[in-house]
This record gives structure tokens, C-alpha cells and sequence, in this order.
């Protein structure tokens, strides 16, 4: 979907219009009810910058006036319950709620046309999600390196965000640092107090003494008369959670060693849950029927001392400031302390983040984005454009907003790959269409031909078909949306000089999508062969005194244009006139007295480039 061009002219005042100090009072805008104004941008994914979303879109709507609008649905409902369904545009058709970052990007690409079908904990197909998402929220940025420019998708970042591990109130923990590799202990069996040796699978229990010092320890540790163990249960969120994302590679970890069944993970020792699991008589396994661990959902903290879990600061202090329309799902968790610092300053309702903290665990910090159509962030007139580019865009103009919800304020300069705005990081490929293209394999020259493009695409979007002829456009059609092939037609094409020439036309059907993630392609060269067209000759003389030198009128037609060439009469074999040169497709001219009688003469056209030559009699009397 290509979103309207609006003027980019005001964007500095209307910025400014948007006082920060109002959002306190300003109503953020989660899974708004109305989504029918002029310019709306609806946006789905992350659970850990949806809030944040929500207070920026109350602050850019809270203006009537102002285009354009944002529309922010949750990861989860009000209740924090995953699943069900979302409608994002008026009248149309409801699509599943897309629950985490990865769930948000898939849903994206399914509506821009770059995939037909998705699955990400659910499944988004062109057939119910096209056109129904403009962006989405994402906690990490692009896998790998930024692809080319050309890509589907664009990660724009506007704030930084700090992920700390949480724990229950009752939690049996030590304080823990980060961590960066395996570091033995002094004492055998017990483990480094940090997160790398939980996740890792180094700690796999807590002992605690009559000292009431807590350690961490592995199973070869043997517990002390009065010591008590308390087994780990380390969690990350839902699978296509971008925190989930963030949070394993920083202990070497993969997707692959989060075990959501059985006790074993697949690595031997590095066994990491993304469902609620208990352990019994020393043996850990998943609860049955599953309970999935929702991200930045204290839930499953909640009287298990042993359990532990990545929690963005950001989003906990929207959670516990109690900021507008935001719902507190923390349920009883505890940020910790890391490398010893504290994550927040102040209490509650005035918690802020701790620059201290993201100083000392700078690794334990990252960007969070905005995920857009590429095909719009180069166009300075798109709504997209306008609201997320650039450090003057509407969204990076919320620096207080960015600041009250927990969030770090980007302050690198327009140009920096971590400026709010910037728009280096692509992925993901555009979707390539077929197109297909039938024409004759010959016409006669005058004649007409109609050349036929067919287009099948992921979405079937639409578009417009330019049809050309070694290069030069000579019609234009446009493609509907919504069929499942598109055939477009284009008007009778005249054979003629203007066009082409005799020897052949090299026909292209150009095709430009109307969806966002959808290539532009080229159908093969379909060659039309030009013939020369026959012609009819006649030739006509009035009736004739035979004292008198006779008038003759030779004229030569064909369908769609005047031949050229020469005309030539003889009589027998005496030649009577040689050569004479048409003039629009007509020869006038005497020959010489005739006696009385009946004469047969032959007319000899002599054919052209376009024409075939041709040759009639004609008899005239003389008197």
C-alpha cells in the first residue's frame, strides 16, 4: 500500500505544537477504536515498546488537526491474554494480533506484499492481512549486516532501551554482574554470580546458608548441614519476541537452546524455558498443558525463587509509574541490581532509568525501532517519511515522551547510524512478480495488434503496466487489485512508421507494483515480425476520342496507410509510361493516341518497403 503524499513544509512547527509536558494528561492510544481518519498508520509488534508507541501516538494525536495519525495496537489485550484478533482499518477484515517483534514484521511483510504467507505463533496471509499494517514495533534491529538499498523493509530507531534480569520478590538470588564467558569459581561445585553462568547452564541451582548468603552452584555441589538448594528455572520470552533476540546471543545462546518440552535441552547443560515449568524430586519439566512465558510478564516469577527472566527497564517503569493507558503486567517482579548498579533513580510514580546503569552494563543496552516499507522512507512526501525519518520526524520530536516512559533519548547527530531517524538498517527482500506477455508473432504492416500482460504477484496488489516498444512507452494500463492474475490489454497498436519499423517491434510489459514489498519486473521481449501489406491497384481512363491523347488515373490503397512506390503501363511489351512516382497513393498521366477500339494495357505497381508489388490489366475504349 502506497500511503497519501501530504507537505513536509511544517513539520518544525507542528513538532512544536506537541508539548511534551502534556503527556501526563494526554491519553495513549492502544487498539484505538477509530482508525478512519485521514493518514492513520497503524503499527503492531513488540510488547516492550508498545506503551512507548501508545504515549507518542497520544501526544502526535492529541493535535485533530494534525496529519498524520497513529494507531498502536498491543501485543496482548487489556488483560494481557495473547491471541485473538485485531481490526486495523474501518470495514475491514480482522487479522491475528501479532504478539512480539517478530510477529510484527511478519504481519508487515504479509501486508505489503513481500510475503503471501507467514507464521509466527499464528499466520498472516495476503488474503486477510494486505494493506492492514504500515509498521512495525521491534525491540532488535535486523539480522546481519543492512542489505542493499531495494530492501522490503527499513529499521528506524528512536530510543534505547535497557534490558535487566527480574526476579520475584521471594527471590533466593545473589546479585549478579553480566557475566562474559566461564570463569570457574574458588570452591568446587559453586558457580560466578552472574547471568552468563545461569544462562549458560553453568548455575543450575541456588544455595543458601544459615548466613542467609546465597550462592550459585551446580549439581555437583554438595549441600552443607542447613544449607538449601532452590533450582533455577531461567526463562526467556515467546518465540519471535525481539527481546528473546536480544537477550540469548549475549551468553552465546541460540533459539536452538530454548527447550519449550522436556527436561533435556538441546545442548546438554544449557537448558533456557519459554514455558512455565516446575521441578519435582530434582527433575524439571515444562507444566502440561503449556503455559507460554509472555515477555516483560511477571507471571511466571510469582513464588518461585529460582525463577528469573530478561525485563526491559523502560518497559518496567511505564508498567509501575502508572503511565496513561498503560497496564501493569510486572505481577510482582523485581529488577536486580547488575555490576552493582541499581536500573532506576527515583520511586514510584517518578522512576526514571539509571544512566549509570547503561553506562556500566553498556552491552545489556540496545536500540529499539520502528520497522517501515523502504519504498516509502526515500519519498519526502509520505506520511511514513514525515513520521519516522530523520531527527526532526514527528516520532524522534517526543524526547520527553521518550524520556517519561523509561526510555533513553537518542542524541547522536543527523547521520549516525544510532540517530533517532536514521534509516541504514534494511532487510529482507522485496517479493519479485511474474509477469507474462502475449503478442503475435507477425503483423502487416498498417495493420493493428493488441499485446496482453499478465502479472500474478504475492497479495495481487495491483499496479500499472507500461507497454513498450524498444524501450519507448506507447500505452499505459493499470491492473486492479485483488484478482488472483491481472490481464491488461493495451488499445489497438497501428503498425506504422512512427512506431516501429518493418522489420520487427521488441515489445516489453513494465510492470510497477501498487504494494510496497513488491519488486518491480520486466516481462520477456515478445518480437512481432512486420510484413509487407498487399495493396489494391486500379486504373481508370474516360472514355476517349481517338484523335485525342487518352488521361489515365492509377490509385494505390492499403489498410492503414498511403503506399509509395512507382506505377508502370505498357501495352504488350511497349512500355507506355515507366516509373511514374505516386503521389499520395495516386499517379495521373497521358499516354499516346489510341486507335478505335478496345485496348488492354497492364499496370505494374512497383511495391515498397511496407507494400508488395502488384500487377493488374485494365482496358478502356477509344472511339
Amino acid at each position: 500500500m502506497r500511503v497519501t503524499s501530504i507537505a513536509k513544509f511544517g513539520i518544525g512547527l507542528t513538532a512544536l505544537t506537541l508539548l511534551a509536558g502534556a503527556i501526563c494528561a494526554t491519553p495513549a492510544f492502544a487498539d484505538p477504536s477509530d482508525t478512519t481518519a485521514r493518514g492513520t498508520l497503524v503499527g503492531v509488534g513488540s510488547d516492550t515498546t508498545q506503551d512507548l508507541m501508545n504515549g507518542i501516538a497520544g501526544a502526535i494525536n492529541s493535535s485533530s488537526s494534525l496529519d498524520p495519525r497513529i494507531a498502536s495496537y498491543d501485543a496482548t489485550d487489556s488483560a494481557g491474554v495473547v491471541g485473538g484478533s485485531i481490526t486495523t482499518r474501518k470495514n475491514g477484515t480482522p487479522i491475528s494480533r501479532p504478539n512480539g517483534s517478530g510477529a510484527g514484521v511478519d504481519a508487515l511483510l504479509v501486508s505489503i506484499g513481500a510475503a503471501n504467507t507467514l507464521t509466527s505463533g499464528t499466520t498472516w496471509t495476503s488474503a486477510d492481512t494486505l494493506g492492514q499494517v504500515d509498521f512495525a514495533r521491534s525491540s532488535s534491529g535486523p539480522s546481519g549486516a543492512a542489505t542493499a538499498a531495494g530492501s522490503a523493509l527499513t529499521y528506524i530507531p528512536y530510543a534505547r532501551d535497557a534490558v535487566d534480569y527480574a526476579v520475584s520478590s521471594t527471590s533466593a538470588f545473589p546479585t549478579l554482574s553480566l557475566g562474559a564467558s566461564n570463569v570457574a569459581a574458588d570452591v568446587a561445585g559453586v558457580a560466578p554470580s552472574t547471568l552468563f553462568s545461569i544462562y549458560d547452564g553453568i548455575a543450575t541451582q541456588i544455595v543458601t546458608g544459615l548466613d542467609g548468603d546465597p550462592r550459585l552452584v551446580n549439581d555437583s555441589f554438595t549441600p552443607a548441614i542447613g544449607e538449601t538448594l532452590t533450582p533455577i528455572h531461567a526463562y526467556v520470552p515467546q518465540a519471535g519476541s525481539g527481546t528473546r533476540k536480544f537477550w540469548l546471543p549475549l551468553f552465546g545462546l541460540t533459539d536452538a537452546n530454548v527447550d519449550s518440552t522436556t527436561a533435556v535441552g538441546s545442548i546438554p547443560g544449557r537448558t533456557v524455558w519459554d514455558q512455565h515449568v516446575t521441578t519435582t524430586a530434582g527433575v524439571t519439566s515444562a507444566d502440561s498443558p503449556a503455559v507460554p512465558v509472555e515477555e516483560h510478564d511477571g507471571t511466571e516469577l510469582q513464588g518461585d525463587a529460582g525463577a528469573i527472566m530478561p525485563f526491559s527497564i523502560g518497559k518496567y517503569i511505564a508498567d509501575k509509574n502508572g503511565l496513561p493507558g498503560v497496564v501493569d503486567h510486572t505481577n510482582g517482579a523485581v529488577l536486580g541490581e547488575l555490576g552493582g548498579v541499581v536500573p532506576t533513580t527515583g520511586t514510584v510514580p517518578n522512576l526514571a532509568l539509571n544512566s549509570v546503569w547503561t553506562a556500566t552494563n553498556a552491552t545489556a543496552t540496545r536500540l529499539v525501532y520502528n520497522v517501515v516499507p523502504t519504498a516509502e522512507v526515500a519519498n519526502e512526501n509520505s506520511l511514513i517519511n514525515w513520521t519516522f525519518v530523520g531527527t526532526g520526524s514527528l516520532v524522534c520530536s517526543q524526547k520527553d515522551t521518550i524520556a517519561a516512559y523509561g526510555f533513553g533519548v537518542l542524541t547522536a547527530a543527523q547521520g549516525s547510524s544510532s540517530a533517532c531517524g536514521d534509516t541504514s538498517r534494511q532487510a529482507f527482500a522485496t517479493s519479485t512478480p511474474t509477469v507474462t506477455l502475449a503478442t503475435p508473432l507477425s503483423v502487416v504492416y498498417g495493420g493493428h495488434f493488441a499485446a496482453t500482460a499478465t502479472v500474478t504477484s504475492f497479495g495481487n496488489g495491483g499496479g500499472t503496466v507500461a507497454f513498450k516498444n524498444n524501450g519507448v512507452t506507447f500505452d499505459t494500463e493499470t491492473i486492479a487489485a485483488g484478482a488472483a492474475s491481472s490481464t491488461v490489454a493495451t488499445s489497438a497498436i497501428a503498425v506504422s512508421a512512427t512506431l516501429g519499423n518493418i522489420n520487427a517491434f521488441a515489445i516489453t510489459a513494465d510492470f510497477t507494483p501498487a504494494l510496497d514489498g513488491v519488486e518491480e519486473a520486466v516481462s520477456p521481449v515478445g518480437t512481432v515480425a512486420v510484413t509487407k501489406a498487399h495493396v489494391t491497384v486500379k486504373a481508370s481512363a474516360a472514355a476517349i476520342s481517338h484523335t485525342k491523347s487518352p488521361t489515365v488515373k492509377i490509385t494505390v490503397s492499403a489498410a492503414g496507410f498511403v503506399p509509395t512506390g512507382t506505377v508502370t503501363v505498357k501495352a504488350g511489351t511497349k512500355t507506355l509510361k515507366n516509373a511514374v512516382v505516386l503521389v499520395h497513393g495516386a499517379a495521373t498521366f497521358t499516354i499516346s493516341r489510341q486507335s478505335v477500339g478496345t485496348h488492354t494495357f497492364t499496370v505494374i505497381y512497383s511495391g515498397s518497403a511496407t507494400a508488395v508489388a502488384k500487377t493488374i490489366t485494365f482496358r478502356f475504349v477509344s472511339k
